[in-house]
C-alpha cells in the first residue's frame, strides 16, 4: 500500500518498480493476444478496471500521444492520479480539462479546487470551489470546502490546536505501510503493517494485499500525560488466524472482537475486477481468538471496513460502499437485537457526504464519536473529525481538528487511550519513513 502525495516521489519510480510495470503489461496482454490484437487503449481500459492505476496511466499516455485532444483519455489519467493520490498530477490533469473546457463538468472542478488545496494554492482553490457550488448547488461539499480555505479559518484551526497537541512519528513504522492504531485493553498498541498489491487508497480497499500483518508493541502509560514504548515490536499472534486483516477492534468487555479482511476465499467470487474487504467477528478464548466468522452483511458487491463496538458492544459502526448511501464510502450500525444484528442503518447526513466518510471510533469515557472524511472540508486529503450525540439522540455537527492532528495530507485511523490524554493517528503526510505512517500525539493542555 502506498498513498504518497509528494510528486518527487511519484516522480522519482526506481528501476524495479519500472519493470514491475512492464511485467504487469505483460500480464494484462496476454489473455488479450490470444484472442487477437486489440488497441492500447483497450489495454488501459483493462488496467483501470482492474485499478493497475500505474500501469493504466502508462498506457493511457501512449493513446494521448496520438489523439491529444481526446478528453476521455485525459479524463482517465486524471482519474487514476486521483486515485493514487499524486496530487500535483492531478492538478496538472484535471486543470487540463477545467481550462480547456467551455462550461468545466462540476466532478473536474471539484477534484481541480482539492489539489488545488492539498498543493497549498487556496486562494486560488477558493475561486474553483465557488464555481463548483455554481455547477453543483444541491452538494453541499463545495461550501465547506471554500471556507476551509480562507486565511483565518487555517489560522484559526492551527492557533486552536498547534499549542494542544505534540505530535510524534513512532520509532517502529517502516518502509512499508503502517496505520489503524488500535490500544488494546492489556496495554499494548497493535497496528497493522503490510505491502499490497496495488498502489492505491487503501482506506477504500479493492486491492488484493501482498502481507498484511498486526504488529504489537508494549505501552507504558507515565505521569503528566506521558507514555512509553516497549524497544522490540512482535507480530500479534493472538488473530494467527486472521492473514491479510487489519482494523481490529475489542469490546469493552473483552470477549468480543471484529476486523476487516482480505481472504480470496471469501472475496470477490462473483466479481474478480472488485477485490473487497469483508468483515470477521471472533470469540475470546483464554489469551487468544477463536471463532471466527464472517460478518452476516457481507457482500461480494461492496466492502465492509473499520470496524468498531459501541461501549456496550450492543453496536457495531463501520464504514461501507453500499447501495443506498450519500456518496463513496458512508458510515453505518447494526444493533445487536433478539439475538441477531439488525439490518445496517446509514448514520445520516449530518455525518456522511457525496465524499467519504472511513474509520469510526467511539471515546466511551467522552462519548465523543470520531471518524475521518474527505467530504467535510478540512485541511486536505482526509481530515479527523468529531461528534457527539444530542440530547434529541440526533448528531451535533461534526468539528475537525487543526495542525498538528490534521495536514494537507491524509490524517485518519484516530485512537485515544481511556484517559484522554494521549492517542495515535495514521497519516500519509510529507516527512513519514514510508507511505502511511503511524503517528503519537500528546495533550498539552
Amino acid at each position: 500500500m502506498n498513498t504518497n502525495k509528494s510528486s518527487e516521489r511519484a516522480h522519482s519510480q526506481t528501476n524495479t518498480t519500472k519493470m514491475k510495470r512492464i511485467i504487469t503489461i505483460l500480464l494484462l496482454t496476454i489473455p488479450i493476444l490470444s484472442v487477437g490484437q486489440s488497441s492500447k487503449m483497450e489495454y488501459a481500459n483493462r488496467a483501470y478496471k482492474k485499478h493497475l492505476y500505474e500501469t493504466a496511466v502508462y498506457l493511457y499516455k501512449k493513446v494521448l500521444k496520438k489523439r491529444p485532444n481526446n478528453k476521455n483519455t485525459m479524463k482517465s489519467i486524471a482519474e487514476c492520479y486521483r486515485l493514487l493520490d499524486q496530487w500535483h498530477d492531478v492538478e496538472w490533469s484535471y486543470g487540463k480539462l477545467v481550462l480547456d473546457a467551455q462550461k468545466p463538468n462540476a466532478d473536474d472542478v471539484l477534484y481541480y479546487a482539492q489539489a488545488l488545496q492539498t498543493n497549498g494554492k487556496h486562494e486560488i482553490a477558493m475561486d474553483w470551489f465557488k464555481l463548483f457550488m455554481e455547477l453543483d448547488s444541491n452538494d453541499r461539499r463545495g461550501e465547506a470546502y471554500m471556507k476551509s480555505c480562507l486565511i483565518d479559518t487555517i489560522e484559526k484551526y492551527n492557533e486552536d490546536f498547534l499549542d494542544a497537541f505534540q505530535l510524534e512519528n513512532i520509532s517502529f513504522n517502516s518502509k512499508k505501510d503502517d496505520f489503524s492504531p488500535v490500544i488494546l485493553p492489556n496495554g499494548s498498541l497493535v497496528f497493522s503493517q503490510g505491502k499490497t498489491g496495488k498502489v492505491y487508497n487503501w482506506y477504500v480497499p479493492v486491492y488484493e494485499p501482498f502481507s498484511l500483518d498486526f504488529i504489537q508493541v508494549k505501552l507504558t502509560s507515565g505521569l503528566e500525560n506521558t507514555y512509553t514504548l516497549a524497544k522490540k515490536a512482535r507480530k500479534y499472534r493472538a488473530l494467527s488466524a486472521a492473514s491479510r486483516a487489519t482494523s481490529l477492534s475489542v469490546s469493552y468487555d473483552e470477549q468480543q472482537a471484529i476486523y476487516m479482511k482480505y481472504d480470496r476465499k471469501e472475496c470477490g467470487k462473483n466479481h474478480p475486477n472488485l477485490i473487497p474487504f469483508k468483515l470477521f467477528t471472533a470469540q475470546k478464548q483464554r489469551s487468544a481468538w477463536g471463532y471466527h466468522l464472517p460478518f452476516d452483511y457481507n457482500m461480494d458487491e461492496y466492502t465492509l471496513t473499520h470496524p468498531a463496538f459501541s461501549e456496550d458492544g450492543q453496536r457495531i459502526y463501520f464504514s461501507s460502499d453500499m447501495p443506498g448511501g450519500f456518496g463513496g464510502m458512508d458510515l453505518y450500525y447494526v444493533s445487536y437485537e433478539d439475538g441477531d444484528w439488525s439490518a445496517p442503518k446509514n448514520l445520516g447526513a449530518m455525518i456522511n457526504t457525496k465524499g467519504d466518510e472511513v474509520f469510526p471510533f467511539i471515546h466511551y469515557a467522552t462519548g465523543k464519536f470520531y471518524f475521518s472524511s474527505n467530504g467535510h472540508g478540512g485541511m486536505g486529503g482526509f481530515d479527523i473529525l468529531w461528534t457527539s450525540l444530542s440530547k434529541q439522540k440526533t448528531w451535533v455537527k461534526p468539528e475537525r481538528f487543526g495542525a498538528p492532528i490534521n495536514s494537507r495530507w491524509n490524517d485518519y485511523n484516530i485512537f485515544i487511550n481511556k484517559d484522554d490524554n494521549f492517542g495515535f493517528i495514521s497519516s500519509d503526510r510529507k516527512g513519514g519513513k514510508g507511505g502511511v505512517d503511524v503517528y503519537s500525539f500528546q495533550r498539552l493542555d
